[in-house]
C-alpha cells in the first residue's frame, strides 16, 4: 500500500475489444484501516473521470448509478500472536470483519443482463450492504 499500482494510468493506456459493454473495479479494504481506505479513495478518484476506450474508436463512459461506496460483513482472517503460537500451537482464527468497497463501474446505458450480478445475487440492491453517500465519505479518513 505504500506504492499502490497506479491503475488509473493502466485503464488510459487499455483498448478494450468492440464488444465489451461493461468494466467493474473494485477496491475493497478493511473498514477498520482508515489510511489503507484514504489511498485507495485517491486511486478511485484518479480512475473517475476516465473513459475507456474500445477498439473501434468508442468510449465507455463512467456509469454513477452503478459506481458507489458500500460496506458489508464478512470474515477476515486474524493470526494468533506469537505467545499463542509458541505456547499453544494456535495459528489463528477467523473473525468478524466490516468491509470497505469502492466500486466504479463504467457501462454503456444498455438494460441489464443476468451476467451483471455475481452468482446472480443483486449485490448493489441487496440487504446485506449499507452504501455510504457520496456527500457523506470523509476526506479525513483518520477521524472516523
Amino acid at each position: 500500500m505504500h506504492e499502490p499500482f497506479d491503475i488509473a494510468n493502466a485503464l488510459k493506456e487499455i483498448v478494450l475489444p468492440h464488444s465489451c459493454w461493461e468494466v467493474n473495479l473494485e477496491y475493497e479494504s478493511l473498514k477498520k484501516i482508515p489510511e489503507q481506505r484514504r489511498i485507495l479513495r485517491e486511486c478511485a478518484k484518479k480512475c473517475r473521470g476516465i473513459q475507456l476506450s474500445r477498439c473501434d474508436g468508442t468510449k465507455i463512459m463512467l456509469d454513477e448509478e452503478y459506481s458507489m461506496e458500500f460496506t458489508w460483513e464478512g470474515q477476515t482472517w486474524k493470526p494468533a500472536d506469537r505467545d499463542d503460537f509458541w505456547q499453544r500451537g494456535h495459528i489463528g482464527d477467523y473473525i468478524d470483519a466490516t468491509y470497505h468497497v469502492i466500486r466504479l463501474c463504467w457501462r454503456e446505458k444498455v438494460p441489464e443482463r443476468k451476467y451483471m450480478h455475481y452468482d446472480h445475487w443483486d449485490c448493489l440492491r441487496s440487504d446485506g450492504i449499507t452504501p455510504i453517500p457520496l456527500d457523506n465519505v470523509s476526506e479525513d479518513e483518520g477521524n472516523e
